[in-house]
């Protein structure tokens, strides 16, 4: 996973079948989803979450629903990398080109 935004667990959880579980996870620490990319990032993000939710078909469903929201929030991060790196090879080959014009 790439580095995610400060994005909320409360807003992630809002409005669907865990919010619950807002709660229980801002008790134990976890306010954003840097948290949990971390633990996915581990390894261990499956069995952190069977400690807030026993039924696991809604564990899986958690897990998915927090990978998707990493997935997503990581993007604006990826695009600003990718627009930084372009402009450095496009400064780099004008860069160039002006050597080869002499």
């Amino acid at each position: 996973m790439k580095t995610v935004d400060s994005t909320l667990i409360r807003n992630i959880l809002k409005d669907t079948e865990f919010e619950n579980l807002i709660e229980k996870f801002e008790s134990a620490g976890d306010t954003n989803l840097r948290n949990f990319t971390i633990k996915f990032n581990q390894g261990v993000l499956l069995s952190y979450l069977k400690n807030f939710e026993d039924d696991e078909l809604k564990v899986l469903r958690l897990q998915k629903l927090l990978r998707e929201e990493m997935v997503s929030s990581s993007k604006p991060v990826l695009n600003t990398i990718l627009f930084v790196v372009c402009g450095i090879f496009i400064a780099i080959f004008i860069y160039l080109l002006s050597f080869i014009g002499n």
